[in-house]
């Protein structure tokens, strides 16, 4: 009789090992909606959470009609006793996964906004010295195009002074050089 009574109580205590792992669901399940945060409707945690405690009295009746009215199921009460432990397995294990990724996801989040942030500063500095180059290019280009017209200058006056060399005119037009480069200098 007492190997009896212990086959007996094998229903049993799978079905108490699953309330508690239900009620250990239902504590994971109560904490999902404040991990998901802004980023998801938290209906369907609540929803989820509603369906837990409702197989959770349904353990809890069965298991009052397992050991309070003492019903005899025969096979059928080993098997939905391993159905009620490994559906609260089930529900477990779900529930730490989806906690785990929902971790990992916040922490992917927070590195990515971070990058996001730095990528923007990184672009905003970019673009300063961008702006800075584009002035810098410009006071250039007007310093280069100065420089042609001197060379140009210079070219035209040389020819002339050969020719003048001829005539003797050379001192005036060594005067002029030098006022044009100091005025070139004066815009720098």
């Amino acid at each position: 009789m007492g190997t009896v009574a212990a086959v007996r109580m094998i229903p049993i205590i799978l079905v108490i090992f699953g309330i508690v792992l239900m009620i250990v669901s239902v504590f994971l399940c109560a904490r999902l909606p404040g991990e998901v945060g802004e980023y998801s409707s938290k209906i369907p945690w609540y929803v989820l959470l509603v369906l837990i405690c409702f197989f959770l009295a349904g353990y809890s009746v069965f298991l009052y009609l397992l050991t309070i009215q003492r019903l005899e199921l025969g096979f059928v009460a080993y098997l939905l006793g391993c159905i009620f432990f490994f559906g609260a397995v089930f529900v477990v294990s779900v529930l730490t996964l989806n906690d785990r990724l929902i971790r990992k996801l916040h922490d992917h989040t927070k590195e990515i906004l971070e990058k996001n942030t730095m990528l923007q500063m990184t672009s905003d500095e970019l673009s300063l010295h961008k702006n800075e180059l584009e002035k810098v290019k410009l006071v250039l280009e007007k310093k280069n195009k100065d420089l042609e017209e001197t060379l140009e200058d210079f070219y035209t006056m040389r020819l002339g002074i050969m020719k003048d060399m001829e005539t003797g005119t050379v001192a005036e037009e060594n005067q002029k050089i030098r006022q044009r480069i100091d005025a070139i200098k004066q815009r720098s």
